[in-house]
C-alpha cells in the first residue's frame, strides 16, 4: 500500500516563538510498513486525572525516507490545590512551552482568567477573561492581548468583547459586542448583537442579529 509522502518541517515563528509546521508534497510514494507498530502512553495520577500524555514518534519523519525519526512530543496538564488546572504545557523534544500559562478561579471555582503561553520577551501574554453575576452566570467574556503593531487590525487589544443578560428563569437573552476596538474591524468582519427569544417551555424560538455599519452604527438584520 504506498500513498503520497509528505514532506514535514518545523520552523520557529520569530514573533511569538512558537513551532510553526509546514507540509509540502513530496516526489516519491510512501510504502507503510505494517511492521512499525506506534503507541501512545498517558499518564494519571492517584485520583485518575490525566497529567501526562506521549505521543509516538513518526519513524517515517524524514522526506527521504525512515532514516530519520520526527520529534519527541509530549503534554502535560498541572493541577493547583483546589484540583483544578493550573497551567498546560507541550514539549517538543527537549523544549517545553506553555499553552497555557495560567489559570486563576473564584470562590466557586469557576474560571475568571485564562493566560495563554504565547509570551515571549517583551510580548505579554494573551488573556481570556470571564465575568459573572450574582448568580455565577457569565455576563462578559472578553480577550486582551499585547498588539503586535501600531496601527491596522494587528493593533487590535480586544479580539472579541461581549456582554450577556439573562431572564429570571436563567435564559440566556441577549449577546451585547462592547468591543472599544471595534472600529478597526476591516467591512464584514465586524461583531455583532445577539437578540434570543424563548418560548414558555424555555426553547430557543428565535434569535435576532444586529450589524454595525462603517460609521458605528447598529443595523437589524
Amino acid at each position: 500500500m504506498s500513498a503520497e509522502r509528505l514532506a514535514i518541517s518545523v520552523a520557529t515563528d520569530p514573533v511569538t516563538g512558537l513551532p510553526n509546521v509546514s507540509e509540502t508534497a513530496a516526489t516519491s510514494a510512501r510504502v507503510y510498513d505494517p511492521h512499525v507498530y506506534e503507541t501512545s502512553v498517558a499518564i494519571f495520577d492517584h485520583i485518575d486525572r490525566a497529567t501526562d500524555v506521549q505521543y509516538p514518534r513518526d519513524p517515517n519523519w524524514g522526506a527521504s525516507g525512515p532514516s530519520v525519526d520526527g520529534p519527541t512530543v509530549e503534554g502535560e496538564i498541572r493541577y493547583g490545590l483546589r484540583g483544578l488546572p493550573r497551567n498546560i504545557r507541550y514539549r517538543l523534544n527537549n523544549t517545553r512551552r506553555d499553552i497555557v500559562r495560567s489559570f486563576s478561579y473564584n470562590r466557586f471555582g469557576l474560571p475568571t482568567t485564562v493566560a495563554l503561553g504565547d509570551n515571549r520577551g517583551s510580548h505579554a501574554s494573551t488573556q481570556l477573561r470571564y465575568g459573572y453575576d450574582i448568580r455565577q452566570r457569565p455576563d462578559q467574556i472578553y480577550m486582551y492581548r499585547d498588539p503586535l503593531e501600531s496601527s491596522g487590525i494587528e493593533a487590535l487589544q480586544y479580539p472579541f468583547f461581549y456582554r450577556y443578560e439573562w431572564d429570571d428563569a436563567n435564559n440566556l437573552t441577549r449577546g451585547r459586542d462592547a468591543n472599544p476596538d471595534r472600529a478597526l474591524f476591516p467591512a464584514g468582519h465586524r461583531n455583532q448583537n445577539r437578540s434570543i427569544s424563548h418560548d414558555a417551555l424555555y426553547r430557543v424560538t428565535g434569535v435576532d442579529f444586529d450589524y454595525r455599519e462603517p460609521s458605528g452604527a447598529w443595523v437589524d438584520d
